[in-house]
């Protein structure tokens, strides 16, 4: 960020900051000014001078609303498409809000599956909070990060794409979203888990490739399937049950994963199907 983004953030924050009073209840008035600038601190020139400080406030207060309540655990994420007739504040763009625990991966994640989709990435921002909730998940305090070292921290993304008239799309968004959400949670949670079940294949493999080094991994899914040199013409293997960690967790019962290969012409033994990350979390 150079002098004049850095100017030009100052000047709109501090617009947004006196627009405050008039918009927010005393009560909470200061929580609002405080959390500002850790709010836009990632937007850059272009981003911020194509947006009014009325709708900079906007959507501040309006994922400072959507973070009222989240139990820990699960993940947050609406779509929408706001209009100054139903939100008070607008946007050219659609715009995906999402409050979760923070954790590595997500913003790549988040962008991949916006890109899966077909749709432009137009705007991302990820302030980080340090937060206190009660009972049923309900926000009780909240500060920069900074400010906080050893509080919870949560994930707030900001998102823009291409806006979207049809709600089914938005739900297709919001649905691929939590999806992909859901499977680095699993990878994170699992992730020691995996990396030792990593050794163990590395130490059958004896002499694995480069890139399986557990210096390098982060394994976002490890399973185990049995092979039997006697069926080599199949084309899947059913997956061991209760051996899939991290992304590639068991779905519905009834329907149990299998592992597709091209041969099966060594002897019969567990191996293990790890997919290669870029690095720790």
């Amino acid at each position: 960020m150079n002098d004049a983004t850095d100017a030009l953030r100052r000047e709109r924050v501090t617009a947004v900051r006196a627009l405050v009073a008039a918009r927010v209840p005393a009560p909470q008035q200061a929580l609002i000014e405080s959390i500002a600038p850790e709010y836009f601190a990632q937007l850059d020139a272009d981003d911020l001078a194509a947006r009014t400080p009325e709708d900079l406030l906007g959507s501040l207060l309006s994922h400072w609303q959507f973070a009222a309540t989240r139990e820990p655990g699960s993940p947050k994420v609406r779509v929408f498409s706001p209009s100054v007739a139903e939100q008070g504040w607008s946007s050219r763009h659609t715009v995906v809000e999402i409050v979760n625990d923070d954790m590595p991966f997500l913003v790549d994640s988040a962008t991949m599956e916006v890109n899966r989709q077909g749709l432009t990435l137009h705007l991302i921002a990820h302030p980080i909070f340090a937060v206190q909730r009660g009972e049923g998940g309900v926000l009780e305090a909240i500060s920069p990060r900074g400010d906080a070292a050893e509080a919870p921290h949560e994930s707030w993304m900001h998102i823009e794409v291409d806006r979207m008239v049809d709600p089914q799309q938005r739900a297709e968004l919001a649905a691929g979203l939590e999806r992909v959400l859901a499977d680095v949670r699993a990878s994170v949670v699992d992730w020691r888990a995996m990396l030792s079940r990593l050794h163990e294949a590395i130490d059958e493999l004896g002499n694995p490739p480069a890139s399986l080094a557990p210096q390098q991994a982060a394994v976002p899914s490890v399973r185990t399937a049995q092979v039997d040199r006697d069926d080599a013409e199949t084309a899947t293997t059913p997956v061991s049950p209760g051996t899939a960690t991290g992304a590639r967790r068991f779905g519905a019962p009834g329907s149990p994963p299998t592992w597709r290969r091209r041969s099966a012409r060594r002897p019969s033994r567990s191996r293990r199907c790890c997919c290669r990350p870029r690095r720790n979390p």
